[in-house]
């Protein structure tokens, strides 16, 4: 069965279906579909038909913003809950409260084209304000690798009041502009997505909310690695 192209609307997504649905000899007899689906909705209404423990998730973090997406799927009928697909996404005004501990912040203006090629994620030229500061960043995200570069110019005056834990280490003030990259990599990848040890780190809930380190004097440091 071939559907060479149906489109509807709902709610305020605009949806574009075209693909196949077989089976093996027979359509009945182990059903598989492909299919490309693009998507032109809203973040906060899409966000209801989401699982409950995800739905919780956009709504605690105020997700909104308009996003367009093109994906392709195919899968077993019998497995359409975990489909394989790729394609890309592209946000516009996105908006949303990360609601980290160390971290008091408010994303807004989020803009670009993000691609999942079934495995990793990449980030392609995307800006956002953080508490009203232009930040740009691009990257890769994967189970076992996250990979970014971060550029823009901040108010340093803002640092304290967005980093509250660093208010009693520092004071800082004035522009500043700069590029940061790092990696973090997972040593040994896991055989299950999210099962490695960087998927463990990023799942620990005390990472944010640790005590700051207590540095101590160069001279214990030096006698105990003598």
């Amino acid at each position: 069965l071939k559907i060479d192209e149906m489109a509807g609307e709902t709610d305020r997504t605009h949806f574009r279906v075209a693909g196949s649905l077989g089976g093996t000899d027979v359509l009945w007899k182990d059903p598989w579909v492909t299919a490309t689906v693009s998507l032109d909705t809203d973040l906060a209404e899409v966000s209801r038909y989401l699982p409950e423990e995800m739905r919780e998730q956009a709504t605690r973090h105020r997700l909104r913003g308009n996003a367009k997406l093109n994906m392709e799927l195919a899968a077993s009928l019998a497995e359409l809950r975990e489909p394989e697909f790729n394609g890309s996404i592209d946000l516009d005004g996105v908006a949303f409260d990360p609601r980290l501990d160390f971290m008091v912040c408010d994303v807004s203006d989020l803009q670009g084209r993000l691609y999942w090629n079934g495995s990793a994620l990449r980030l392609d030229q995307c800006s956002l304000r953080i508490n009203g500061e232009p930040i740009r960043l691009v990257g890769t995200l994967s189970t076992d690798q996250v990979m970014m570069e971060l550029s823009g110019s901040v108010d340093l005056g803002k640092m304290p009041s967005t980093f509250p834990k660093i208010a009693r280490w520092m004071e800082m003030s004035g522009p500043a502009r700069g590029n940061i990259r790092f990696t973090m990599k997972d040593p040994a990848p896991p055989a299950l997505p999210g099962a490695g040890k960087l998927g463990a780190l990023l799942e620990d809930p005390d990472l944010f909310t640790r005590e700051p380190v207590k540095f101590r004097k160069a001279s214990e440091a030096l006698g105990e690695r003598q």
